[in-house]
């Protein structure tokens, strides 16, 4: 079996979750975060839709990967991720709250002492591309007699450059 290798997917997935667990916006805000690595939700259908105690819970998966060439040997590479947020309750502003939380959470923590901190463009070296659409969605948890609750789901996009030539080619 040959090597690990570190994969564009990987490292934006890793990015955006250093950015939700670090951010102030979002940091110690959801009561569960399925990262879908054998996170998966106690609760499982075939929607993944978590427990009503679990909430506000969030999920990161990866949707889209595209990459063209940039220079002789560097790939621009974007990486697009599905992000499920549910909420308690049919409220909406509480669903706004929570999907506003993790837009900033993307795009960059509050300034720190006059230090304006992306922690996506610190690990991926660019910042995000988009965080939209954003839909929101009212839904019962565990089918029609469950309790209610937003399902809020973003679109993101990340962008990172790579050499995928084998350095001993």
């Amino acid at each position: 079996m040959s090597a690990d290798i570190t994969d564009p997917m990987s490292l934006a997935t890793n990015a955006l979750w250093h950015s939700i667990d670090n951010s102030t916006y979002t940091a110690n805000f959801f009561n569960q975060q399925f990262k879908i690595d054998g996170d998966l939700p106690r609760e499982v259908d075939e929607f993944m839709i978590p427990l009503s105690a679990d909430l506000p819970a969030i999920e990161i998966m990866g949707a889209r990967f595209e990459a063209d060439w940039k220079l002789h040997r560097m790939m621009d590479n974007q990486c697009t991720f599905r992000i499920r947020v549910w909420t308690p309750e049919w409220m909406q502003s509480t669903a706004f709250q929570a999907a506003e939380r993790v837009r900033r959470a993307i795009f960059g923590a509050p300034p720190t002492q006059g230090t304006y901190t992306d922690l996506v463009e610190q690990e991926l070296g660019y910042i995000p591309i988009r965080v939209s659409p954003i839909t929101y969605k009212r839904i019962m948890l565990g089918g029609p007699q469950g309790n209610r609750a937003f399902e809020t789901t973003l679109i993101a996009t990340l962008r990172l450059q790579d050499d995928p030539i084998d350095p001993t080619s």
